[in-house]
């Protein structure tokens, strides 16, 4: 059970579908997208986080990319990624 004072939470993805479901109540007309909403609203319920979904194109999310191709990622392109998420959300 989480305790702590409610946390907003911001959400990037390569995908227009799950960042519009994410944004508009996680109801989507995709199961696999509704699946994983309703998982993400099981673990981390509502009255305790706030969600915010963001797009970014999937040849800027460089290790969700590379992971979904089964490519190797090092923590170079981590640290990478993890720069381009900072300048995104300090927009």
């Amino acid at each position: 059970t989480f305790t702590g004072a409610h946390q907003r939470v911001r959400i990037w993805t390569d995908s227009v579908t799950t960042m519009v479901a994410g944004n508009k109540g996680f109801n989507s007309r995709s199961e696999d997208v509704n699946s994983c909403m309703l998982r993400l609203n099981t673990l981390f319920p509502r009255e305790h986080f706030t969600f915010e979904f963001g797009f970014i194109p999937g040849n800027k999310n460089i290790v969700a990319d590379a992971q979904s191709r089964g490519l190797r990622v090092t923590w170079a392109d981590i640290e990478g990624a993890a720069a381009q998420l900072q300048e995104l959300n300090a927009h």
